[in-house]
């Protein structure tokens, strides 16, 4: 899987370098990016421009993550095609 991560002083950028988000690799995307954002405990920017199809197990991930975070804390998600 194919993720950057960068930790700033305000918040966590992930730039996402899959072109897809399907159930053959949406449990280890939620995993290895919960453990990331918990971890952290900062507001979240997803970077989603390399990404050119998501399925429905994708976009349960997504929820996932969002879940992961207190509700104050947003999940911001950039360069959706």
């Amino acid at each position: 899987m194919q993720l950057l991560v960068t930790d700033t002083d305000t918040h966590l950028v992930i730039t996402v370098n899959e072109a897809r988000i399907d159930a053959a690799i949406a449990t280890r995307f939620k995993d290895k990016l919960r453990e990331t954002i918990v971890r952290h405990r900062k507001p979240v920017e997803m970077r989603m421009r390399a990404v050119e199809f998501m399925d429905s197990s994708g976009l349960g991930a997504m929820i996932a993550l969002r879940k992961a975070l207190p509700e104050d804390m947003p999940l911001i998600l950039k360069g959706l095609t």
